[in-house]
C-alpha cells in the first residue's frame, strides 16, 4: 500500500505504470553518467546498423514500494524543443535531462525515460 503522505504532494497526474522499460533495446542503450544541480548527463549508445533518432523530451519516474510512478511536472510553463538528433551506427552521444521542471525531488530511486529507454539513478 502506498503512503498517502508521499503521494499527497503530487497532483492527480501521478500514476502507476504497468509497462516494463529497460536501459537497452538490445542495440540502443542509455545510462546516467552524472548528476549535478538537477542536470542529469546521459549517454546513448547505438550498437545497431541503423541510424537512431532521439530528441530532448523525457519523463521522470520514481520507484515506490517496488512500482514505478510517472511524476507530473511542477512548472506549467515548461516545454521541449522538438528537434531530432541522429546517432550513427556504432556511435555514442551525450545528452542532458534538466529536472528543474519537476521541482524539489525527495531522496529515492528515479529513472529518466526517453521513448523506449530508461536510465535509473538515485537522489540521496
Amino acid at each position: 500500500m502506498l503512503n498517502a503522505a508521499l503521494l499527497g504532494k503530487y497532483d492527480i497526474g501521478y500514476y502507476a505504470l504497468g509497462e516494463e522499460i529497460s536501459d537497452s533495446t538490445g542495440e540502443i542503450s542509455m545510462e546516467v553518467l552524472s548528476i549535478a544541480d538537477k542536470l542529469v548527463k546521459l549517454q546513448l549508445k547505438n550498437e545497431s546498423k541503423e541510424e537512431y533518432l532521439y530528441g530532448l523530451p523525457f519523463t521522470l519516474e520514481k520507484e515506490i514500494d517496488g512500482r514505478w510512478y510517472r511524476l507530473p511536472v511542477a512548472l506549467s510553463n515548461w516545454g521541449f524543443t522538438l528537434a531530432a538528433s541522429v546517432l550513427e551506427p556504432g556511435g555514442c552521444a551525450e545528452t542532458y535531462a534538466d529536472l528543474t521542471m519537476y521541482g524539489d525531488l525527495e531522496a529515492g530511486k528515479y529513472r529518466i525515460v526517453k521513448e523506449e529507454l530508461a536510465a535509473e539513478f538515485e537522489i540521496r
